[in-house]
């Protein structure tokens, strides 16, 4: 059972650290959200830092963040000794798309 749940949690994390550092990378580094979403303890995306960066996302933005993620998710389980479970991978994911998606 810690075996399966550690391969959980770790794709969670590294999902959510690829999320922050994706999205960081497609604001201007002095924007006042910077700050908050760098303060978020490794791994974790918080309902409010999530709440940020839905506020944030331009429909053109967030496309770009979907192709940078797929390409991402992709890559890792296509990796050989890929323990992640592929369809819980892909179901947060579309999880953490639909949040910051909000009502576009």
């Amino acid at each position: 059972m810690y075996n399966d749940e550690h391969k959980y949690t770790a794709c969670m994390q590294a999902m959510n650290e690829q999320f922050k550092s994706a999205f960081l990378k497609l604001i201007q580094q002095n924007h006042k959200a910077v700050k908050s979403i760098q303060a978020e303890p490794y791994g974790h995306l918080t309902p409010p830092t999530l709440d940020i960066m839905s506020r944030i996302l331009t429909p053109a933005m967030l496309l770009r963040l979907k192709d940078n993620i797929n390409d991402w998710l992709n890559e890792e389980l296509n990796y050989l000794e890929c323990e992640w479970d592929h369809h819980y991978a892909k179901s947060q994911k579309e999880r953490i798309f639909r949040r910051l998606s909000g009502n576009r």
